[in-house]
């Protein structure tokens, strides 16, 4: 996915923590390029479903 270099901006977080981000967070953590904060919410959105985690309260899913 080539979002490696934003691997620092996460340390010290969970994972579940992580997949229930919503656009503002990702901003908030530095994820600064649409592109990049698109990809992680489409992949998210996958990793809550495979892991029966409830979306997060009032975000939209992620759209193609």
């Amino acid at each position: 996915m080539r979002l490696h270099k934003y691997t620092p901006n996460f340390e010290g977080m969970h994972w579940k923590d992580i997949v229930v981000m919503d656009e503002d967070a990702l901003e908030a953590k530095g994820v600064a390029a649409l592109g990049a904060r698109r990809k992680m919410l489409k992949t998210f959105e996958v990793v809550r479903k495979k892991m029966g985690i409830n979306d997060p309260a009032g975000a939209p899913a992620a759209s193609a």
